[in-house]
């Protein structure tokens, strides 16, 4: 039988100590206890290969602490660490392969940066090729007082990669030199967002010809017409908020295989929104669902979209939810506990006689 392994990365402030892990059937209670497999300061952004058995863990390391990335063979028992290297300078916030495992790309928030490396033969992570830092400032006096590069994303002809920077409400787009190992702006692809929304995250439809943008500050998700030629033009945008009225700011952003529904998270409100999207790659938000918890930082879609897990930081604990393929809709079922703030998830599959 198939069987569900759950990484989890955390941040480390009080009485986490790295990346966790849980095997489980996810209809049902943990098999195995909760295990710390590998000890690192504030893992908050954790990536599989795409055969399962690599995974990247960016540090999001306290201010004084430089960043890091580590790589890590995923055995039957845990993680075995493969190599880690340090990054330039702050910690490290969000970090993306591209289709052909060759390099790994990173960002940090604190020194908008975006960060190129190799990857080695073995899956390590090799040397530093480049390094391109964002400038500038946007509206909000507190969270864009200087560029803040948030996260960093493939395109679809995996040719380019694209930047949120939350700093300059700008989503900054470069191309790969891979004979160079440079990273080239096009500076006429690039998208500017309206004053104050803070773009932090992004996910592509799966069949490539649209981008839904999550804005942090203004809980909003814009959706974009792509192509590989023109680069993309904004024809939309929905709230994320269901009639609330106190602070909330957006976190996470994913959506179906199918494309058919896309879902993000609020911290403040403490939901997950559910948008259905429609042929022409426009998008509508149906329903909110809670998160049963505090600061939904992350969440992601498992088991061929059959579940949807729900990290929340500030009540540490990971809600897990049924999914309804055909309305979008979410059933709770239940929640892990014994986690200290849980911010990050990636799913990976055990092959189990049982």
């Amino acid at each position: 039988m198939m069987k569900n392994r759950l990484f989890i990365g955390t941040y480390t402030q009080q009485n986490s100590r790295g990346i966790y892990q849980i095997t489980m059937d996810m209809g049902y209670a943990p098999e195995t206890p909760l295990k710390l497999v590998a000890e690192m300061i504030s893992p908050t952004y954790l990536i599989v290969s795409g055969n399962g058995k690599i995974l990247y863990a960016a540090s999001e390391a306290q201010p004084g602490i430089r960043g890091e990335i580590a790589a890590f063979h995923c055995t039957e028992k845990g993680l075995t660490l493969i190599n880690k290297v340090l990054a330039p300078g702050a910690g490290l916030v969000h970090v993306v392969l591209d289709p052909e495992e060759k390099f790994l790309f990173a960002v940090s928030y604190r020194d908008a940066s975006v960060l190129m490396y190799e990857i080695r033969e073995d899956g390590g992570i090799g040397s530093l090729l480049d390094e391109k830092e964002h400038i500038g400032q946007g509206r909000d006096p507190v969270r864009q007082e200087k560029a803040h590069a948030h996260s960093v994303w493939i395109t679809p002809d995996g040719m380019k990669i694209c930047v949120c920077d939350l700093g300059i409400d700008r989503l900054i787009v470069y191309e790969v030199d891979r004979c160079q190992g440079k990273l080239v702006e096009k500076k006429d692809l690039c998208v500017t967002f309206p004053q104050g929304s803070g773009p932090r995250h992004l996910v592509f439809h799966p069949n490539g010809r649209f981008a839904y943008v999550l804005a942090e500050l203004t809980s909003e998700v814009f959706t974009l017409e792509y192509s590989s030629d023109a680069g993309f033009e904004t024809v939309g945008k929905e709230s994320a908020l269901c009639q609330y009225e106190g602070y909330s700011i957006g976190a996470a952003i994913r959506i179906s295989r199918d494309g058919k529904y896309l879902y993000s998270s609020n911290r403040g409100a403490d939901d997950i929104a559910v948008y259905r999207v429609s042929e022409n790659g426009r998008i509508k938000r149906i329903m909110n669902f809670s998160c049963k918890g505090k600061h939904p930082r992350d969440f992601i879609l498992a088991s061929c979209d059959r579940y949807l897990l729900c990290a929340n930081r500030d009540t540490d604990n990971i809600t897990v939810y049924l999914r309804d393929s055909e309305t979008g809709g979410l059933s709770y079922l239940r929640e892990i506990k014994g986690i200290s703030m849980p911010v990050c998830l990636v799913n990976t599959q055990l092959n189990k006689e049982t």
